[in-house]
């Protein structure tokens, strides 16, 4: 059996105007090393497609060299401006792993 190896990485989502339940539609996706890079990045990209809606969250890759990623899960800050203490998966189905503390503290930094 091939050893897993975790990722996770800083996401800026753009979307296209909210919806009825307050989501729009993914319009595109990066990934950024920091949080300030995620930052300046959502700014970037809503400007270069003339959108106004973002969301910056953390998404946490599990997998192998053989089978590639076999677990995905998200962590999107809060309008608080905190993140949650455990990723989700699709759907919204809460209960994934525990958002390491360094991910908090570089929020609030």
């Amino acid at each position: 059996m091939a050893k897993s190896t975790v990722i996770i990485e800083w996401l800026v989502e753009v979307l296209e105007a909210p919806d009825a339940d307050g989501d729009g539609d993914i319009y595109e996706t990066t990934v950024c090393d920091t949080y300030a890079e995620a930052v300046r990045m959502a700014a970037q990209l809503c400007e270069a497609h003339s959108l106004h809606h973002h969301r910056i969250g953390l998404v946490r890759d599990r997998g192998n060299d053989i089978e590639g990623i076999i677990d995905r899960q998200w962590a999107y800050v809060g309008p608080d401006g905190k993140l949650p203490t455990h990723f989700d998966w699709c759907g919204g189905e809460t209960g994934g792993a525990m958002v390491p503390a360094r991910y908090h503290k570089e929020l609030r930094s």
